[in-house]
């Protein structure tokens, strides 16, 4: 009897296998889904800012989240990547960069409009640059976030950054996101390529 059993426990361990291996390539779809341009790394982040075409971002800007977004609310966003600075038309210089924003949407009331705060920073290799307010889109519709912020360099000279990302639901709250910012300095461009996650509160 004991002999006949096995054939049962063999099938269902393959079984078992056999599940854990499809939510396995599942995952691996879904992350190669939300983060597509990490199959490629950097060589391609860096052939698509050759393209002087791309360093332009919507002027979609205003201080009006999606109208669907009645309640109050905070966006985290972070996200690493390259920063390009362009020396010619043939080339590039390429740093490591990090951009940390924090949007803080309060609600209206009977006697105030939406009140919106964005802060963070950007930092670019050694250099940190300090947001310190900026214009809001959010599309939750379209899936697009689009921030036009200004802020400070460590000098405290005064900077800009075009922040533009599609997101993608990852799970809870939390949204994959891939971004292309510029930001500007006193002194130059820079276009920035990163991938990230948003967190909703």
């Amino acid at each position: 009897m004991g002999f006949l059993r096995k054939p049962k426990m063999v099938k269902t361990h393959k079984r078992a296998v056999l599940a854990i291996g499809i939510v396995s390539v599942a995952v691996v779809l879904i992350a190669v889904t939300a983060y597509p341009a990490y199959a490629v790394g950097a060589e391609a982040d860096y052939l698509y800012a050759l393209n002087q075409e791309n360093w332009a971002l919507p002027e979609d800007s205003a201080n009006n989240p999606d109208a669907t977004l009645a309640n109050g609310f905070t966006v985290r966003i972070d996200a690493k990547g390259y920063a390009f600075l362009r020396i010619d038309e043939e080339t590039l210089k390429q740093y490591s960069s990090t951009t940390s924003l924090v949007i803080k949407v309060q609600p209206a009331t009977e006697t105030t409009d939406r009140k919106i705060d964005v802060t963070g920073f950007v930092q670019v290799d050694d250099a940190t640059y300090t947001i310190t307010s900026g214009r809001v889109f959010l599309g939750k519709e379209r899936k697009l976030v689009f921030l036009n912020c200004t802020g400070m360099d460590e000098s405290g000279n005064q900077i800009t950054l075009k922040f533009g990302a599609r997101y993608f639901w990852w799970g809870g709250k939390a949204f994959a996101l891939r971004s292309k910012a510029v930001l500007q300095t006193a002194e130059e461009k820079m276009l920035l390529l990163q991938r990230g996650i948003a967190r909703i509160n």
